[in-house]
């Protein structure tokens, strides 16, 4: 995504991990293995990378029956956490940074790592959206909540248009709780200019035993003939395992008559389509057919071969896949920073941002004398002077009491006329 260009997308969907905390993993259907061999050894001679990869991913990935095994872990670590992504965080929407240091302390250091993860992807979404664009994140009970909060920070509230639930009904073995039937999708719109096509999703209005369509209704509003805009609950949308002629055998694989609705919704023909976590593609292959252009992406390279299968006619596809028909937006506006510039001169700004993370680092302890101070009291000092080489990198910055940062270079503390006069009266207000 960094290397998209800003305000190029119309419709972001995206069906990320859940912080499920398992470890998903479900046998491919076998004709679906056969002809993604066939479609990967036929194009061998142009993409030998993926011909390599997918050898070695059979190789290793079969269960006693020879079926190949498609898995993911759904499960979070904070050690994982890159330093930098937190930092980046923090830059960016320091809000977003105590919501996750909040939960972290609430729920788990699970939570938190899950939430930086999504966070920094999340921001980056939000610069690629057009002005009229919108987000549709969708999840399930075990985020939900956090993610509302996260999406709040960037999007603003007040732009968070649906909490669209979709129900599902099917075996459980629960016996001390409801069974937890249902998914959430977040639609976010980044201005209040959003596409909304009411008309392309429009469904039969609910009649009564008689057949007649219910009176009450028909009496306080006068019906539109091409049906009503459904609620904001979805119950038409079967789980795709029972989808034979769908089902792929993909961890998680989603029906694609609810992305079919979705994309009609919040897009029209010749918009571009954005799935960040496509995995088995069926996001991409819901706008291919309703004339959308897309780009896709996912970690696994499975979705590569995954995604021409889909595309390519076969018997659960609805469209043809034609190669490079469209390409991601190139970035051209770098000038914008993405992340902060610890190797300049910093602003004043910039300054104040830093002095605030190290007080809360420091616990508002000075790094000469160990003395707590109220923060007014205390200065940004480089550790080694930018005379000697110090640059203006977090890890060569710290915070000093304003006497100590006065003495240093003084021969003695009674030169440091500034702490005489100052620090009794500092000392006191903290």
């Amino acid at each position: 995504m960094r290397g998209m260009n800003s305000e190029t997308i119309d419709l972001i969907y995206l069906d990320p991990p859940f912080n499920s905390d398992k470890k998903w993993q479900r046998p491919m259907e076998g004709k679906l293995q056969r002809d993604l061999d066939i479609l990967i050894k036929a194009g061998a001679d142009d993409d030998q990378d993926l011909y390599r990869r997918w050898s070695e991913y059979v190789d290793k990935n079969k269960d006693d029956e020879d079926r190949l095994i498609m898995k993911f872990d759904d499960a979070w670590e904070y050690n994982e956490v890159k330093e930098e992504q937190k930092e980046e965080i923090r830059w960016k929407i320091p809000s977003i940074y105590q919501i996750i240091e909040a939960v972290g302390e609430s729920h788990s250091l699970k939570m938190k790592a899950y939430l930086i993860f999504m966070s920094v992807r999340l921001i980056e979404m939000h610069r690629l959206l057009r002005p009229s664009g919108g987000l549709f994140l969708h999840c399930d009970p075990y985020a939900n909540s956090y993610l509302r909060l996260i999406l709040d920070a960037i999007f603003n509230a007040e732009n968070m248009i649906n909490e669209i639930v979709w129900c599902y009904t099917g075996p459980s073995k629960a016996t001390r709780f409801f069974p937890r039937k249902h998914d959430t999708i977040l639609w976010y719109a980044k201005t209040e200019d959003w596409k909304f096509d009411a008309d392309a999703i429009r469904v039969p209005y609910v009649k009564t035993e008689t057949g007649k369509t219910k009176g009450i209704f028909k009496q306080a509003f006068k019906l539109d003939s091409k049906g009503k805009v459904p609620e904001s609950w979805w119950t038409k949308f079967s789980p795709v395992g029972r989808l034979v002629r769908e089902r792929i055998g993909y961890p998680t694989q989603k029906p694609l008559s609810l992305l079919d609705r979705i994309i009609k919704a919040g897009s029209v023909e010749g918009d571009l389509v954005f799935d960040p976590f496509c995995g088995c593609a069926t996001a991409i292959e819901a706008a291919y057919k309703n004339g959308r252009n897309w780009v896709g992406c996912d970690l696994s390279f499975i979705t590569v071969p995954l995604v021409k299968y889909r595309l390519q006619g076969n018997a659960n596809a609805t469209c043809k896949y034609r190669r490079n028909e469209i390409n991601a937006p190139i970035r051209k506006d770098h000038q914008e920073a993405i992340q902060p510039d610890f190797h300049s001169k910093l602003t004043s700004s910039q300054r104040e941002e830093i002095r605030k993370y190290y007080f809360g680092q420091q616990k508002g302890v000075c790094e000469g004398c160990g003395n707590h101070y109220d923060y007014k009291i205390f200065h940004l000092d480089h550790r080694k002077a930018r005379s000697k080489g110090g640059r203006d990198e977090k890890e060569n910055l710290q915070l000093l009491c304003g006497p100590c940062n006065s003495r240093k270079g003084a021969k003695d503390e009674s030169e440091c006329t500034w702490m005489y006069k100052f620090s009794r009266k500092y000392k006191l207000a903290a």
